[in-house]
């Protein structure tokens, strides 16, 4: 049988292994680009959306707020009486709005319209669409449409999941590889080809236990995984 003379394995073996690994690689890549990005924005989201909706999240007024019952009449008025009440998630702090969610036509499921009430004068500050009951603002939602399929809907959905399961095969597939590899020595000399591709191994090897984290996890909001699910928005 014919053998690879670096790594003592089967050629055609090793063959098919390098080339599942480098196509595969494509595949998961964007995944992995988003994913991670949409990720890092999801850390920064709390001074992003103070940044975005500083109209309607703040207020100069000051004093003793009104009842929460003339709050909400406040915004009924404003978003008119065939709306139905959701929610209403008080002003956390002074200097900050109550958020009353209501019940509109046109929205998806678990979205409402929320009117931002100062608490203080009764003034409307605006109104966004959010999500659920907890009002999640409408950046927090992009970003986690991005997240999950790319805002691409159902097909966008079915690559994330399907990027996520060959994720692991990827990793442990280069893993095999860098073994495989890790005994050849080439007297002293370096390609730049050798050098990018020891780079590619030590990052690899480097975040190994993440892609097989984020592969697992990932899988657990499948559309077919049995894991049960909850809102990710509910604590927010």
């Amino acid at each position: 049988m014919n053998e690879s003379p670096s790594t003592g394995a089967p050629r055609w073996g090793y063959a098919l292994l390098l080339r599942l690994h480098f196509y595969a690689g494509f595949l998961v890549g964007p995944f992995i680009f988003v994913a991670a990005l949409s990720g890092a924005l999801f850390a920064m989201t709390p001074q992003i959306e103070n940044w975005l909706y500083q109209t309607e999240l703040t207020t100069h007024t000051t004093g003793n707020p009104q009842p929460l019952a003339d709050q909400i009449n406040a915004a009924r008025a404003h978003i008119g009486a065939d709306a139905t009440l959701a929610a209403v998630r008080p002003a956390p702090a002074e200097g900050q709005t109550t958020r009353v969610m209501f019940l509109v036509d046109g929205l998806q499921p678990f979205e409402h319209k929320a009117v931002f009430v100062d608490p203080v004068n009764l003034g409307i500050h605006g109104e966004l669409v959010v999500y659920g009951t907890s009002g999640t603002l409408p950046f927090r939602i992009w970003i986690d449409y991005v997240h999950r399929h790319l805002h691409l809907g159902e097909p966008g959905r079915y690559y994330s999941e399907l990027a996520a399961s060959w994720l692991w095969l990827v990793a442990l597939g280069g893993l095999v590889l860098w073994w495989r590899r890790r005994a050849v020595v080439k007297n002293g000399q370096t390609t730049r080809h050798s050098s990018l591709r020891n780079w590619h191994s030590r990052i690899g090897l480097v975040l190994l236990v993440a892609f097989l984290f984020f592969s697992v996890t990932g899988l657990t909001w499948s559309k077919l995984s049995t894991v049960p699910k909850f809102d990710r928005f509910s604590s927010t």
